[in-house]
């Protein structure tokens, strides 16, 4: 009896002495863990200058032409190349260089840049960012738009330039920061570990702090600057805004009536917004018919009133815009998808000449000077009027070269005809090519089912790797369900690996590694047991 006892403390002090070494092990892994290395120079993800490059061929050759299908050819075959992505990034850079399609004043902004001008990577950080700078001049606007937009190029550039103390340039940098920032470049669809978007979140009210002592008006909105107190901070934007929009600085006059009404002085708000109105900002001209509106009384209890009048200035100076290229003003407009209203506001006309006259304006503005952003909300507006559906909308901007779509185009087309398939299969092993992990989970499930393809599960699951090293969730899980069941490749030991890694990123990823996910349960554990 005395034997067995002897035998079984002696295993029993083994197993403890062991589940301490592992633990050990696993903090010794979490506390040494070394900061991630980040690739300040290059930012950018290879799928994304691979969209941009592909957006870059459509506007600047004529559809239909053989350049053009040749020089999309040329990218597909770059994207099936089984070579490092930064190798597919070189030749991408070399036979396609953006810059070509640029005009000689913005290479020469380019050049001042690269040459350690601090303003200058700030306009060219300007250029590439998606939220237009509201404050540079309407000439900057124009030559930023032969730019490909680019949340990674826009951070790279304001970063320089927020390295050297410009203000707007530290003011800026926060837009880009999340989405923008190297940490995001092979992670999919931007999701990171919670200690890194913490990080993030640091150093992005640490660029704010520096903006704001240096009186960058948009920093001290933020409540950030050299007072602890967030309204006093706010009353100095308050007012360097309002020296601005005394000199008639449009966006200058809305920051103001905003700040205003955030400290509850509606009336001087509703002036600056009159104001504003006056000079022609849409937006303005909107707030002003809604605050008349608030002050009417309706004619019976069903009815809404509506202001006309300013209603139709902000119409009228909506399509005047989109005349002269642009699409903000129509974006901003309401009512445009209720016919009653439309017909009002266009004296007469019916939805169907509407769509006629705005539509192949939008679409060339989307084409030919890559105002994506704009064009495409007031496309989603005018989408019933136009008689266009979801289905329609995707197919239409994925062969515009907008990669989101043409993995949603993918989705459909594998549910469709043989033919189709091969199409949908073809759009999902470029993007796949080119990194994008979603592309590259769906085609692995694709080899792994035979849809569109024959199954293979060999390449469905060196697809579902690839996308899985990029911090896929799904791929995750299916990957390391394919590797412990079904017929060889099988790998045990991989498949418990894959989904301990699921595991620790699962919901969110909170975790950066297997060992911290062990080592957080090992704590979770243990003070369970003491509780």
């Amino acid at each position: 009896m005395k034997k067995k006892l002897k035998i079984l403390l002696i295993a029993l002090g083994i197993t403890v002495v062991c589940v301490l070494l592992i633990a050990g092990l696993v903090a010794l892994a979490v506390l040494t863990r070394s900061a991630p290395v980040y690739d300040y120079d290059d930012p950018e993800p290879l799928w994304e200058l691979a969209e941009r490059t592909e957006r870059y061929i459509i506007r600047s050759t004529d559809r239909g032409s053989s350049a053009r299908n040749e020089a999309l050819k040329a990218l597909e075959d770059i994207a099936l190349l089984e070579v490092p992505e930064d190798e597919k990034a070189r030749r991408i850079r070399e036979r396609f260089p953006e810059e070509s399609f640029w005009t000689d004043d913005l290479k020469d902004v380019l050049k001042q840049a690269e040459s350690g001008d601090a303003e200058a990577q700030f306009r060219l950080g300007c250029f590439y960012s998606f939220r237009r700078d509201v404050r540079a001049s309407d000439a900057d606007l124009d030559r930023g738009k032969c730019v490909m937009k680019s949340q990674a190029m826009a951070w790279k550039w304001f970063h320089k330039a927020a390295l050297q103390g410009h203000a707007k340039a530290q003011s800026r940098i926060v837009g880009s920061m999340f989405f923008g920032h190297p940490a995001y470049k092979n992670v999919s669809e931007h999701t990171l570990p919670l200690r890194i978007e913490e990080q993030l979140g640091r150093e992005a009210e640490e660029w704010c702090v520096r903006a704001a002592m240096q009186g960058e008006p948009d920093a001290l909105w933020d409540g950030y600057g050299p007072d602890k107190d967030e309204e006093r901070n706010r009353r100095a934007a308050l007012a360097i805004f309002r020296e601005a929009a005394e000199q008639g600085d449009v966006e200058a006059m809305r920051s103001t009536a905003s700040l205003l009404w955030h400290f509850h002085d509606y009336d001087g708000a509703a002036e600056w917004e009159r104001r504003a109105a006056e000079l022609g900002d849409v937006g303005s001209m909107i707030s002003c018919a809604e605050e008349r509106e608030r002050m009417m009384e309706p004619d019976d209890e069903d009815s809404k009133p509506m202001d006309w009048e300013w209603r139709q200035k902000a119409f009228d100076a909506a399509m005047k815009q989109l005349d002269e290229g642009s699409a903000r003003g129509i974006r901003k407009v309401g009512y445009l998808t209720v016919p009653e209203y439309l017909e009002r506001l266009t004296g007469g006309q019916s939805e169907e000449e509407f769509a006629a006259r705005v539509m192949p304006r939008l679409w060339d503005l989307i084409e030919r000077h890559g105002d994506y952003e704009d064009a495409f909300q007031a496309i989603r507006r005018l989408m019933g009027i136009a008689g266009l559906d979801y289905p329609t909308l995707d197919r239409l901007f994925a062969e515009l070269g907008m990669y989101h779509y043409q993995l949603e185009y993918a989705d459909a087309l594998l549910d469709g005809t043989t033919t189709e398939q091969s199409e949908g299969i073809r759009l999902l092993r470029k993007l796949a090519g080119f990194g994008h992990p979603n592309a590259q989970r769906r085609l692995g499930e694709c080899y792994l089912k035979g849809t569109g393809v024959p199954a293979d599960k060999a390449e469905g699951v060196k697809w579902l790797r690839r996308a899985a090293e990029k911090k896929d969730i799904f791929a995750m899980w299916d990957l390391g369900e394919c590797l412990h069941t079904g017929d060889p490749p099988r790998s045990w030991l991989e498949a418990i690996q894959w989904s301990l890694r699921a595991e620790a990123y699962n919901g969110y990823p909170v975790y950066d590694s297997i060992s911290e996910y062990l080592f957080q349960q090992l704590k979770n554990s243990i003070k369970r047991l003491f509780e």
